[in-house]
């Protein structure tokens, strides 16, 4: 099978995937590493998101060790 055969079969699979009955309560259907990469898109974004205690750690090694960060 060439590439471009293998290209319009899958197509046409997701296409079939996506068009099929959602979940109650769903908008859409993803197929496999689709909210992975939406995920990837919004820290690429916005940045990766770190808890408050995280940050305290680097605020207090950050101070430790007298680092400005102007």
């Amino acid at each position: 099978m060439g590439i471009e055969s293998f290209k319009e079969i899958t197509t046409e699979i997701l296409k079939e995937l996506r068009a099929s009955e959602k979940a109650p309560g769903q908008e859409r259907i993803f197929t496999a590493g689709e909210k992975e990469f939406i995920v990837w898109q919004e820290r690429k974004q916005n940045g990766v998101p770190i808890n408050e205690g995280v940050q305290s750690d680097f605020i207090k090694v950050r101070d430790s060790f007298s680092i400005n960060f102007n």
